[in-house]
């Protein structure tokens, strides 16, 4: 069995707030009396890609567990050599980390640098393994009218859902972006998305009048994370935590 810790959008932006947000979660974390395999960031880690906000997050998400990041839309407000892609062993599992950022853009894509990467290293990735795939962007609407304009683009879902249905042995995909714990499926498997660490989204249903992002986005909420647990047979179970405030 393998524990995750999966947290998004930090969104470091060089002020205490963030970083004191970012710090609960990892506090939480250290001290759980629990096993713990690694810790996982789904993107948004900075809020303008900046070199000081890059060194504010490694000093914060600094850890004796693996921390295994991959970059969100923030991140590429600074263009940076990419894609960055990378693929981790978990034991008992597979962790593949892939970028879909567009620079300079809110909305994602995989390059196709990225989506021939992910083939290669799928087709490579030991068969008795489960495969968990995180990126930033989700491959599905959250009935979000701002959010869903920004999600990945249809060309990368419908590359991801090809490579999927060649690889049963990926038994999730996790996201960040949404700034809201939900799931979803997509090509048959579940899409896991962490809620935000710096903010929560509100829904449509939760907001009066016109939909903007001044009236969704909502700094009041704690901090929040998920835990994945992935057990023998492959099946992942999903935890949600909120810390106190």
């Amino acid at each position: 069995m393998i524990v995750l810790a999966h947290l998004s959008d930090t969104h470091f932006d060089g002020g205490q707030r963030s970083a004191a947000r970012a710090g609960q979660v990892m506090d939480y974390l250290h001290a759980l009396p629990g096993h713990l395999d690694a810790i996982i960031v789904t993107g948004d880690i900075t809020d303008h890609g900046l070199p000081e906000e890059h060194e504010q997050a490694e000093k914060v998400l600094r850890s004796s567990l693996p921390v295994h990041t991959c970059p969100g839309n923030h991140d590429g407000y600074t263009p940076y050599a990419g894609p960055l892609n990378s693929e981790h062993d978990l034991g008992e599992a597979t962790l593949i980390l892939c970028d879909s950022v567009i620079m300079g853009r809110d909305d994602g894509e995989f390059s196709d640098e990225t989506l021939d990467w992910l083939a290669a290293t799928l087709a490579a990735a030991a068969e008795e393994k489960p495969v968990l795939i995180g990126f930033h962007h989700p491959p599905v609407d959250v009935h979000h009218g701002l959010l869903d304009t920004i999600n990945l683009g249809r060309r990368s879902q419908e590359r991801l859902a090809a490579l999927m249905a060649e690889h049963p042995k990926v038994v999730a995909l996790l996201c960040g972006h949404v700034h809201s714990a939900a799931a979803a499926t997509f090509a048959g498997r579940p899409v896991l998305m962490a809620p935000g660490v710096t903010s929560t989204l509100n829904l449509p249903w939760e907001v009066s009048g016109e939909l903007t992002w001044k009236n969704t986005v909502d700094y009041g909420p704690p901090p929040a994370l998920a835990f994945h647990v992935i057990a023998d047979n492959g099946r992942v179970t999903t935890h949600f935590r909120w810390l106190p405030a």
